[in-house]
């Protein structure tokens, strides 16, 4: 069904190799164990070389978080958070990654790195040595786009929940055929205790990184997050939410493609991508159900919203009246790197996709109560071809 209501017209991104790690590489052994079995250990031949790379990793990561915890943990324990985080939130690429990326230009905040996030247990401990042998190892692109992939640049913090053994709807990666962990989307019908525990995880990931960084704010991206805005709101009640939207004929192309690419990558499994349009419809509603009344109960100065399309074509007056909204310091300090990291984006080229009449009304049939009060068109004769980036 994909392949007809949704054509790639021009689609990069980094082609998958097979020392690349997978997400799961990044886990503990009793959290491997935990999503293998509720699978029921399942695991398509082609990804048995991978299940027993898996075994010898998880245990690694679990010997040495032991470690770390004997040497750091007291330390990190008794670390203040001065400043409650910044969360960037929106639906996977509405430019989540790109506003991250730009935010944590400012010296004066911190975000984890992707060798954070994909070793969460241990970082404290291994991050001065792995990350300088094995930066090979990751690909030079992400797998959905032309947007650069290293160990130390900004990433998203949900695969460190998962890593640290925590329920998430990204099991779906590994698992694409039947729903993944659906409530632990918005973690509002979930047990007391998985509840208590997402909180206390989440917790002693951000002591870690304000530990490592000297109590500097700490600027978090996750599209799940979007959904959590009342939990997170609860949990830091002076935290700063900066929310981007995008246009939703973009936004559904480019997450096809984003699913297709992930679940080939990271999947356990041959995916079949059979009712995949529909997955990306429903998440995205159910992303959003109670978001409006959540934000209505934040206080004046800790949510504002942009829009993609402003971010991309006047990005300086954008992002200074996002620091203006939110009080985050003052712009003029970190302009200037703004200005430079910019300029170097000026050859990037964005996906581009075509969409089938049918799925454009479709999505202005589901997704219009949504979009329509943040200001987009979604008539079916509007014009065909969308693009897509960050």
């Amino acid at each position: 069904m994909s392949e007809v209501i949704v054509k790639s017209k021009r689609a990069a991104g980094q082609g998958d190799r097979w020392y690349h790690p997978r997400l799961w590489h990044s886990m503990g052994v009793s959290a491997w164990w935990r999503m293998f079995a509720a699978n029921g250990f399942r695991a398509s031949p082609h990804r048995w070389p991978t299940v027993v790379s898996i075994a010898g990793v998880t245990a690694f990561n679990s010997l040495m978080g032991l470690v770390q915890a004997i040497t750091h943990g007291r330390r990190v324990a008794r670390t203040k958070v001065e400043r409650d985080p910044i969360f960037i939130i929106g639906h996977w690429r509405s430019g989540t990654t790109h506003l991250h990326d730009l935010l944590s230009l400012d010296e004066r905040f911190a975000f984890p790195t992707t060798y954070e996030c994909f070793a969460p247990q241990h970082f404290l401990l291994t991050d001065p040595l792995i990350p300088k042998m094995f930066p090979w190892m990751l690909p030079s692109k992400r797998p959905m786009d032309n947007m650069a992939v290293g160990f130390e640049r900004p990433q998203e913090d949900e695969f460190a929940l998962v890593a640290l053994g925590l329920k998430s709807p990204y099991w779906s990666m590994a698992y694409p055929n039947k729903p993944q962990c659906e409530d632990y989307l918005r973690m509002v019908n979930v047990p007391a205790a998985d509840r208590r525990k997402w909180k206390e995880t989440f917790d002693k990931f951000l002591r870690r990184l304000t530990y490592r960084r000297g109590g500097k704010r700490i600027i978090f991206k996750s599209p799940t997050h979007t959904a959590r805005l009342a939990l997170l709101a609860e949990m830091f009640p002076q935290a700063r939410f900066l929310h981007i939207v995008r246009d939703p004929h973009t936004l559904f192309a480019s997450t096809v493609n984003l699913w297709r690419k992930v679940y080939n990558v990271h999947g356990m499994e041959k995916p079949r991508f059979d009712e995949l349009e529909e997955y990306i419809f429903n998440t995205l509603v159910e992303m959003y159900r109670g978001f409006d009344d959540a934000r209505d109960q934040l206080s004046v100065g800790q949510f504002h919203q942009v829009h993609y399309e402003d971010l991309a074509q006047n990005p300086l007056p954008t992002l200074e009246a996002s620091y203006d909204s939110l009080d985050l310091g003052g712009f003029v300090d970190v302009k200037p790197q703004l200005e430079r990291y910019l300029s170097g984006l000026r050859d990037y080229k964005p996906n581009e996709y075509e969409l089938s009449k049918s799925i454009r009304a479709t999505i202005s049939e589901k997704w219009g109560p949504i979009f329509r009060p943040w200001g987009y068109e979604l008539a079916e004769e509007a014009k065909q071809v969308t693009t897509a980036t960050g």
